[in-house]
């Protein structure tokens, strides 16, 4: 399910392969889809740009478009479709599905499907009624996360961490090369290696700095200009016994100077400022400053940290 922050609909996927937009209050359903034969696992929406796009099971990624928010208006057919190849129907499922409507020329998609070291980039040219793929190429181990980061008015950066640990930056707007395969190939325009050697669990970047978080809970916050290591959050739950697990980062929200991190039942929240006799916060390690670049992150600030337990 996706829900449109600026409108009080969303969009759910359903394993007959339809399509449906709901309305939020009355829960009606104002757009539908016809049937497929394959599931259908992901799907998102821009009603501002009246698009709806849908991945499915068996690798179809579907575009639908001129959607129009009727009670009455049913078994719509899709207007595009592209196949992805090389999908495992039996044991890959897409895991991420992101629409873009405003940075590239047509609505775009990025789509990853479990188990895949790479990603597709999918741009439908509405106008032509043509579909260009492009895989984003660079890893050699499964994805494990992939963030978009939209903040720059110039260029946007796709973020992608791997099941080693490594993280991978591509251009979103690159055009790339076109293979022997008939797609085009979007090579990584950086790398670099967390030194954790586990899994990446989520990324997310606001054009200064890019903080990783990984499967054990563990977070880096780095220079996204010169990828310096800038600070280290340790997991801030205990260590497991018995059955239990290592619980990864599940999100992480990035402010100028301020995170919040979800790991397990844990929430960790950390803001840069000073500390005060009566105040309630943990004070953290001050990292010395050698440059203005993360300031705030990396400074003469004392760090301060605290942990809910839900």
């Amino acid at each position: 399910m996706t829900k449109a922050t600026e409108h009080e609909y969303f969009v759910t996927a359903g394993s007959d392969g339809s399509v449906k937009i709901w309305n939020i209050e009355q829960c009606q359903v104002h757009w539908q889809s016809t049937t497929q034969t394959s599931p259908c696992i992901l799907a998102a929406f821009d009603l501002h740009a009246r698009i709806v796009v849908s991945v499915h099971r068996n690798g179809d990624i579907m575009l639908y478009q001129h959607v129009e928010l009727d009670a009455g208006v049913v078994d719509i057919q899709e207007d595009l479709i592209f196949q992805t190849p090389g999908v495992d129907i039996v044991a890959q499922l897409p895991d991420k599905l992101i629409l873009d409507t405003l940075h590239l020329n047509g609505p775009t998609v990025l789509t990853h499907f479990d188990g895949d070291p790479h990603a597709w980039r999918v741009q439908f040219n509405l106008d032509a009624d043509t579909v260009e793929a492009a895989r984003l190429d660079g890893p050699i181990t499964p994805l494990t996360t992939l963030e978009c980061d939209f903040s720059s008015t110039q260029t946007s950066i796709l973020y992608g961490g791997d099941a080693l640990g490594h993280v991978y930056a591509w251009s979103w707007s690159s055009t790339g090369e076109e293979g022997d395969d008939g797609h085009l190939h979007v090579p990584a325009i950086i790398s670099w290696d967390t030194e954790d050697g586990l899994p990446v669990s989520v990324i997310r970047s606001n054009g200064t700095v890019v903080l990783t978080g990984h499967s054990r809970g563990g977070i880096k916050v780095w220079d996204a200009l010169t990828l310096r290591l800038l600070k280290v959050f340790k997991t801030p739950q205990p260590k497991p016994t018995g059955q239990a697990t290592w619980q990864p980062v599940s999100n992480l929200v990035l402010d100028a100077d301020m995170l919040v991190a979800s790991v397990g039942k844990y929430v960790m929240h950390w803001k840069a400022g000073p500390v005060t006799a009566n105040h309630p916060w943990k004070k953290t390690k001050k990292i010395a400053s050698q440059s203005n670049i993360g300031k705030g992150w990396r400074g003469t600030s004392l760090f301060v940290c605290r942990v809910h337990v839900g």
